[in-house]
């Protein structure tokens, strides 16, 4: 094999290693958020509790933490869950 071939599967490893790490910032969480309270559409209200607990589960973004946190809380787009607020 050439240089040039090696460096194209260690490319392709590497863009696979990328794509599989979390990549969300706090906007993430503001959208899902509001998508939660009504305010945005882009995704279900599902999807939009999955992507903040994969924010605060592998970034630990202060924001998503404790936005999960209120709309358990208060019910936002999800059922009260008051277990879920304090884990």
């Amino acid at each position: 094999r050439t240089d040039g071939s090696l460096k194209g599967e260690r490319s392709i490893v590497m863009k696979a290693a990328i794509a599989q790490q979390s990549h969300y910032t706090e906007d993430h969480a503001r959208q899902a958020e509001g998508v939660l309270r009504g305010i945005f559409f882009d995704y279900s209200k599902e999807k939009a509790v999955t992507i903040l607990h994969e924010i605060a589960e592998q970034d630990s973004i202060p924001y998503a933490m404790n936005a999960l946190g209120q709309i358990y809380l208060k019910g936002t787009g999800v059922k009260e869950n008051y277990t879920e607020v304090t884990d």
